[in-house]
C-alpha cells in the first residue's frame, strides 16, 4: 500500500496534512509570539506547580513534567479533573491550559485553585479562562486561535516553556527553542517524504490492528500518551499504552489469553537514551514474551541531541503515523464526531 499526495488530498478534506507538515513553522511563530510574555509572579512563595487542563491542550504539561523530573527544582503535577488535589494552596502555582478557554473541567479546577489562594497563570486563546485572567489580573500567555487543539501543540508547549523559564527551571534561552525548530524542519522533511518513509511503512503494518504502545515511565511516557490519543483522534481507532517497568508487574499476564485476538493486536516499543539500563533489558524480555501474541512488534528509536529534540522527534513521528493510518483507512483525520456529539448530549442534559 503506497500513499501519494493525491490520495491524501482526497481523504484529508480539511487540511490536517498541512498542519502536521508545518509544525516547525508553528513552533517558530510560538517562540516569537510568546517572547514578550509578562508574568507577574511571586516566585519566592512557590513550592509546587500544578498544570491543569484536558486532552490535546494539556499534553504539553505531561511533557514539561517529564522533562522536569531530571532538571527541575519544584514538584510538577498535571491535573486532568474538575477538582484540585488537596495540597493545592497559597504556595502552589496553578497553570490553566485550554485552547478554547471554555473547557469545563479546566474552568472548575482553576476556579477552585483561586478560591484556595493559589497563584495562577492562564494559557489560552480566549474564552472564559481568559476572562478570569483579565478580571483577576492574572498572568496571561495568549496563543493563536486554532480550530483543532491537537494540531496546536507547538503553541501550548512553547507558552508553557516560557512560564518555566520564568521560574528558572529551564535556563536555556531562545537559542534552544530555535535550534529545536531547525531540527524539526529536517525531521519533517524526512517524515513527509512519501517515496521512502519509515512512518508509512509502520502504518501499513498497523492499519488493521489495535496498537499497544510501550515506553519507559519517564521521558517517553507522555510521548506514548500522545501517540495513543493521536491514533484515537486522527485515525479513529482504539489504541492503548503502558509503561515499563510497571506493566511487567501486572499487564504482562494479560497477554496470556489472547488467542481470540490473534492477528488483531500490534505492539510498538518506544526507545530512548533516557531508558534506564534495566528498563532497556526489560523491554527486550517483554518483546520476546508478547511477540508470539501480536501480529507485529516494532521498535521506534528516538532521534536528537537533547531531551527536547528527542521528545518532539517522537511526537511528530507519532503525528505522521496517525495521519498515515487515517489515509490508509480512508478516514478523514480532522472531524471528531463522537467528541462533538458527547458535548451536545451533555449540553442537552443541562437544558
Amino acid at each position: 500500500m503506497m500513499i501519494d499526495l493525491e490520495q491524501i488530498r482526497a481523504v484529508d478534506t480539511q487540511g490536517m496534512w498541512d498542519r502536521i507538515c508545518t509544525f516547525d513553522e508553528q513552533w517558530r511563530d510560538a517562540v516569537f509570539e510568546t517572547k514578550e510574555a509578562e508574568l507577574n509572579l511571586d516566585i519566592s512563595r512557590i513550592r509546587d506547580v500544578v498544570i491543569t487542563g484536558m486532552g490535546g491542550a494539556v499534553i504539553s504539561g505531561d511533557i514539561i513534567r517529564a522533562i522536569c523530573q531530571d532538571i527541575g527544582h519544584l514538584p510538577v503535577h498535571v491535573n486532568k479533573s474538575y477538582t484540585m488535589p488537596s495540597f493545592v494552596g497559597e504556595s502552589t502555582l496553578v497553570i490553566g491550559v485550554s485552547q478554547s478557554g471554555n473547557t469545563e473541567e479546566t474552568l472548575s479546577a482553576f476556579e477552585t485553585a483561586g478560591a484556595r489562594g493559589a497563584q495562577r497563570v492562564v494559557i489560552s486563546t480566549g474564552g472564559k479562562l481568559t476572562e478570569i485572567a483579565l478580571e483577576d489580573n492574572l498572568s496571561l500567555v495568549a496563543i493563536p486561535k486554532s480550530k483543532i487543539t491537537r494540531a496546536a501543540l507547538a503553541f501550548t508547549f512553547v507558552a508553557l516553556w516560557r512560564v518555566f523559564q520564568h521560574l528558572d527551571i529551564f535556563l536555556q534561552g531562545d537559542k534552544t527553542l530555535m535550534d529545536t525548530a531547525d531540527f524539526l524542519t529536517r525531521q519533517i522533511e524526512v517524515l513527509s517524504d512519501l517515496s521512502d518513509n519509515e512512518a508509512v511503512d509502520l502504518a501499513e503494518g498497523l492499519v488493521h490492528t489495535m496498537p499497544v504502545i510501550y515506553s519507559n515511565d519517564s521521558l517517553m511516557a507522555p510521548v506514548a500518551l500522545r501517540w495513543k490519543t493521536q491514533l484515537n483522534e486522527n485515525a479513529k481507532m482504539l489504541a492503548f499504552r503502558g509503561e515499563i517497568p510497571e506493566m511487567n508487574h501486572n499487564e504482562i499476564e494479560g497477554w496470556e489469553r489472547t488467542a481470540h485476538l490473534m492477528g488483531k493486536l500490534s505492539v510498538i516499543i518506544l526507545q530512548d537514551d533516557s531508558d534506564h539500563e534495566r528498563v532497556r533489558r526489560r523491554m527486550e524480555v517483554t518483546a520476546n514474551l508478547v511477540r508470539p501474541h501480536a501480529v507485529s512488534l516494532r521498535k521506534v528509536i528516538s532521534n536528537g541531541d537533547n531531551a527536547l529534540e528527542r521528545v518532539f522527534y517522537m511526537i511528530i513521528y507519532g503525528d505522521f503515523l496517525s495521519f498515515y493510518m487515517a489515509i490508509l483507512s480512508e478516514v478523514d483525520p480532522m472531524p471528531i464526531v463522537k467528541i462533538e456529539m458527547l458535548k451536545r448530549m451533555l449540553l442537552e442534559m443541562e437544558l
